[in-house]
Parts: C-alpha cells; sequence; structure tokens
C-alpha cells in the first residue's frame, strides 16, 4: 500500500459506499473532506502537481468543504425518487441532494479569487456547469457520482491498489458499464425531465419499498457472453468513409435485407446494443454468412489491425445495434441501425405483400374494347367542349 494515496483514497471510497446508503448530510459533508485530503496528497505524488484542480466536479466540492470549515455547516436534505417515476423516465441516479442555492453560493463567493481574470472566468464557469438548478435548491447527486467515477479514473492510471469495500464496489460497477457498454457518467441534469416534476416525485428516505435500484446483473450471468469476436481476418481490410449520400443508402439497403429475412429479423430485435450483426460476402460477390460478434471483442480486434471507425458507431442508444458489412472486396463498411426502422420497414414489406396476394386490393381487369369506346367517349367529349367554344 503506497503510505500518502491508498489510505486517504480509501477513505474516501468507503465514505461514498456508506453515503450511498444513508445520504446523509453529515456523509456528504464527511466526502468533502476526504477529498480534499487526497487532493493534497496528489499534488506531492509524482507528475501529479494539479492534484485533483482539472476536475470540474471537485472545484464545487473544494468550494462546499471550505465553506463548512471556515464558515458553517450544509443546509440541505437527501430524498428518494419515486420508483415508478424513476423508471418511467429510465432516471440513472434513484436520489437527490438538495442543498440550498443561497448556501452554495456563498461557498462559491468564498472562494480566493484567481489574480487572472481568464483563469478566474474559466474557473466560474466550470462550476457553473455543475449546478442542476431545482427551485431553491441545487441537486448535487450527478456532481457526487461523477466526481467519484473520475476519481476512480485516476488512480486506476496510477495503477494504485486501494483496499476497501467501497473501491472494490466502484470497480465491480465500472467494469460491468465496460462490459455493456454503458455510460460512466450521468448528465447533471436528467434529460427531458421538468426539475418541478421531479421535485413532485421526491420521497423520504425511510420509505424504503421505493429505494430498490437494480443494478448491472453479472457478465458471467449474461446469455450473449457466448458471443466473440468475428472469425474473419482483418488485417487486410479498411474502411474508406463515406461520401455523399452512400451511407443513407447502405442503411437504407441493410435495414430492407434484416426486415425481409425472418431469420434475421428474429435475431435482431432482441440484440442488446453491445452485441451486433455482421454480413461477411465472399470473394467472388456472393452472399455470405450473417453472423453476431462482441463489440468491445471485435473493437480491439479492428484497432489492433489499424481500422478506427468513429465512436459514433461504437456510443450506442439501447434501441440501436451496429452493422459490420464486409464486401469481400477488402472494404469493410459500418452502420447503425435503429430497431424501430426495422418495424417500419417490415411493416412496408408485409403491406406490399398483402397488396400483391389480395385480389380484393387491385383494380378490376379492363378489356381491349373497353378500353378502347371509353377512349372513344372521352374523345366525343372533348371535341363536342370544343364546339361549344367556337360557338361562342
Amino acid at each position: 500500500m503506497n503510505s500518502i494515496l491508498e489510505p486517504v483514497a480509501k477513505r474516501l471510497f468507503d465514505g461514498y459506499y456508506r453515503y450511498c446508503r444513508e445520504r446523509s448530510m453529515e456523509e456528504f459533508q464527511f466526502l468533502t473532506e476526504e477529498a480534499y485530503k487526497l487532493h493534497e496528497r496528489l499534488r506531492k505524488y509524482p507528475g501529479n502537481k494539479p492534484g485533483l484542480l482539472e476536475l470540474d466536479e471537485f472545484l464545487l466540492l473544494k468550494a462546499l468543504r471550505n465553506f463548512s470549515v471556515h464558515q458553517g455547516d450544509f443546509e440541505g436534505e437527501v430524498f428518494s425518487i419515486k420508483r415508478s417515476f424513476r423508471e418511467a423516465l429510465k432516471l440513472d441516479l434513484g436520489k437527490v441532494c438538495l442543498l440550498r442555492k443561497s448556501v452554495v453560493k456563498q461557498a462559491i463567493n468564498f472562494e480566493p479569487r484567481l489574480d487572472d481574470d481568464a483563469a478566474e472566468q474559466q474557473k466560474t464557469r466550470r462550476i457553473s456547469g455543475q449546478l442542476a438548478d431545482f427551485g431553491d435548491f441545487y441537486n448535487l447527486e450527478p456532481v457526487i457520482y461523477n466526481f467519484m467515477v473520475r476519481v476512480y479514473e485516476v488512480l486506476t492510471r496510477l495503477k494504485l491498489t486501494v483496499p476497501g469495500e467501497g473501491f472494490k464496489e466502484l470497480d465491480t460497477a465500472y467494469k460491468k458499464e465496460i462490459y455493456y457498454r454503458y455510460a460512466h457518467l450521468v448528465p447533471v441534469i436528467p434529460v427531458d425531465v421538468d426539475p418541478q416534476t421531479l421535485l413532485d416525485n421526491l420521497v423520504p428516505l425511510e420509505v424504503k419499498a421505493v429505494d430498490q435500484q437494480v443494478g448491472l446483473p453479472d457478465p458471467e450471468q449474461d446469455p450473449w457472453r457466448v458471443v466473440g469476436a468475428l472469425d474473419v481476418d482483418c488485417s487486410g481490410l479498411e474502411f474508406p468513409g463515406y461520401t455523399g449520400d452512400d451511407y443513407a443508402n447502405l442503411t437504407y439497403t441493410i435495414i430492407n435485407k434484416i426486415a425481409g429475412d425472418p431469420d434475421a429479423l428474429t435475431i435482431a430485435q432482441p440484440l442488446p446494443n453491445y452485441i451486433g450483426m455482421a454480413y461477411v460476402m465472399e470473394a467472388d460477390g456472393q452472399p455470405g454468412k450473417l453472423t453476431g460478434f462482441s463489440l468491445n471483442q471485435q473493437k480491439v480486434i479492428l484497432e489492433r489491425c489499424g481500422i478506427h471507425l468513429d465512436e459514433i458507431f461504437y456510443s450506442l442508444a439501447p434501441h440501436e445495434f451496429l452493422v459490420l458489412y464486409f464486401d469481400g472486396k477488402g472494404k469493410l463498411w459500418p452502420v447503425v441501425v435503429a430497431k424501430q426502422d426495422l418495424s417500419s420497414a417490415k411493416a412496408l414489406l408485409d403491406y406490399k405483400k398483402r397488396m400483391a396476394d389480395d385480389d380484393s386490393l387491385k383494380p378490376a381487369p379492363v378489356d381491349a374494347a373497353k378500353r378502347k369506346n371509353k377512349a372513344k367517349r372521352k374523345q366525343a367529349s372533348k371535341a363536342r367542349k370544343q364546339q361549344k367554344k367556337r360557338k361562342k
């Protein structure tokens, strides 16, 4: 154990472990104090002179710590979010930590001003970016969560061994997020959630029934774990990039190919976003096999072969999955497919098939004689109209 960093890091993560269960302002205040101590120790560690000052979250937590040491205690409270509301909106965090705006503003203003005006303005912007406005309060729960994740990343980059249950818990959760391709950080302000509506759906922490939030399952229990990387030699492949309407056209083709193939559609619909599909064409242009692959494992192989796809092909929403199209000519083409587009394409294909199969939906056949008579009547009618115009 490193005598400088690891003991204080253990206290910080164990304190966060307790905070996650008790959610008291006393535990929050303890977190800010231990965070500051870790920052001071990091500054003495070789190559880490800034400490934690590069973390936006720490700038706010440091201001609150200094305020609590020199001015007064925090004024706030922690609440749970109703489980039904939380699940309906798929919120990342199940609780809020509300601190009075007046206290937070006092803490920020109490911080010593930097000599350089530009640096002071930048510091103010960084702190302001952490403030989630909830009426008379700021919600600091996402700040605390993101801060602990960022500190975990700092310590793992330093290859430190941090003992204790708190670090172990976060380490396990972080590795699960890597496997399931979940984002490690949460938005400061939940997307598409009205703050007042959220405040209306808070309940006291004592209500244990609404406080049960299930985390990600163990990867060992994942039924998709058997899917690995593709059995394809990627060493000679290249992705030349898309131009013009190439991406839209290929996406349209892939979506209709999957929607028109019952077996492919059956595979695609339940796919999680960390499992992709691949169409591997033969060198002679003949259709090849359709197979699945692990996004994490395949990304490692592609990058090892010098193929670095844009992050948009890996940062997928829960309803999206990646398709890799190997054209048999040494080219690889990635496409992101949304499942709702598959459903729409399938519905359209089914409609066209019904139109083709249902005789009642087809226009009645007209024989040649009837068409000829109809044409003659149109010509006669047109001639009469012209004669009337000449008489006028």
